[in-house]
């Protein structure tokens, strides 16, 4: 008896616990969503209903009955699959990999900064990865390069470069962006001034935007904007077109089913069959809808009538990621491509040819030695040949000259 009475007490305490930690976590994820969801969030979502039912049974001295015994062997299955993948950590995001949770996107950011998808200006900005580490300052506009010159010169032709982490230089220092060769090594100063305005995580729409309402007024003369696969598949599709920007600096995403999220970012067993059935971390699967292809084409086509009109030339630059310099770019892409060049005329500096040409002379580890292995950004080197890539198109098309 006395026995017993213990018993119960040890299951009182761990029941208030329980009802604790499920307020605690419900308080939180009022405050801050599922920016919440931490290492034990995954644990205790399967370990909860094992402690109920096992609590329940032995509580009232009752045999587990045909479906409590299912639901014990389903929970403590779907228990133990969960904590293997949270101690692997093989099906965690990028940001849950740097930051140990999935922030809330843009929340340190105003709304200013979150319509231009740029930083805040003069800020350190540091993000650590398995593979490297991030760093960059920001000037006074938040672009992560120097000051930008307000006069230009004469006979001075300024190049300006837009895009994602590639062109910010993810993956490598300050120095070693493909911006800073081009410029240090290719297009050098006093005929030549180039700036860089990419931002990791950005897409041609954000780099539109950004030219058209800050940048145009620095009398750019070329305008290099990076266009790959991923900016269909990924940032475009989980965005949407130019109709994402609303008035007064409110942007309108595409919204993700609010299902698929909760259960991919909550659980772990969630997310391996998520991703069974193609999604990804974006929570968007990798077909690309008819309608971002038509946008995507239409926006190159308003944004090289915007350039000229303020007298610079909009050169495209179609960028590769390392598994389609061996093999094919996917298909939405290359219909991408094809209906821009039916759409409008237009210069496109294709990389995949000179990643293959580079790759034929040396073709020992040329991924290796080009590309981060889990990242899949550029490396230093790769980023120097992204660099000479982009100046030998230039100089084919007869964009620019040697100097």
């Amino acid at each position: 008896m006395v026995k017993s009475r213990a018993k119960k007490i040890v299951y009182l305490f761990i029941l208030i616990g329980i009802v604790f930690y499920l307020f605690w976590e419900i308080f939180w994820y009022r405050i801050v969503g599922l920016s919440c969801i931490k290492w034990h969030s995954h644990i205790m979502l399967f370990l909860v209903p094992i402690l109920i039912l096992v609590i329940y049974n032995d509580w009232f001295d009752r045999k587990p009955n045909r479906l409590n015994t299912s639901l014990l062997l389903i929970f403590l299955t779907l228990f133990i699959w969960e904590s293997i993948l949270t101690i692997s950590g093989k099906l965690k995001t990028q940001n849950e990999k740097v930051l140990g949770y999935n922030p809330i996107q843009n929340q340190s950011l105003n709304k200013y900064q979150q319509y231009y998808h740029i930083d805040f200006p003069n800020r350190k900005i540091e993000i650590k990865k398995e593979e490297f580490v991030f760093i960059r300052t920001t000037n006074k506009l938040g672009y992560s390069d120097f000051e930008i010159k307000n006069r230009k010169s004469k006979k001075e032709i300024r190049v300006l470069c837009l895009g994602d982490s590639f062109t910010e230089g993810d993956g490598a220092d300050f120095e070693e962006s493909y911006v800073y060769q081009l410029r240090k090594n290719y297009l050098k100063s006093p005929t030549y001034y180039v700036f860089n305005a990419g931002k990791c995580g950005s897409d041609p729409f954000f780099n539109f935007v950004n030219y058209r309402d800050i940048l145009c007024k620095y009398d750019f003369d070329i305008i290099l904007q990076t266009l790959s696969s991923s900016d269909l598949a990924d940032d475009i599709k989980k965005r949407g077109g130019i109709e994402r920007f609303q008035n007064k600096y409110t942007l309108k995403h595409r919204k993700p089913n609010t299902f698929i999220e909760h259960l991919y970012i909550m659980s772990y067993v969630g997310r391996s069959f998520l991703h069974f059935f193609g999604y990804n971390e974006l929570l968007i699967t990798n077909d690309v809808l008819e309608e971002d292809i038509e946008k995507t084409s239409q926006l190159v086509k308003e944004f090289q009538k915007t350039a000229y009109l303020n007298n610079a030339k909009l050169i495209l630059i179609l960028l590769p990621n390392k598994k389609e310099v061996i093999e094919e770019y996917p298909v939405y892409f290359e219909r991408t491509i094809s209906k821009i060049k039916k759409n409008q005329s237009i210069d496109i500096i294709d990389l995949r040819t000179y990643y293959r040409a580079s790759m034929r002379k040396n073709p020992s580890n040329f991924i290796d030695k080009n590309w981060w292995n889990e990242d899949w950004h550029h490396k230093p080197k790769g980023y120097l040949m992204m660099a000479n890539s982009i100046f030998n198109g230039l100089i084919e098309k007869n964009i620019v000259s040697i100097q």
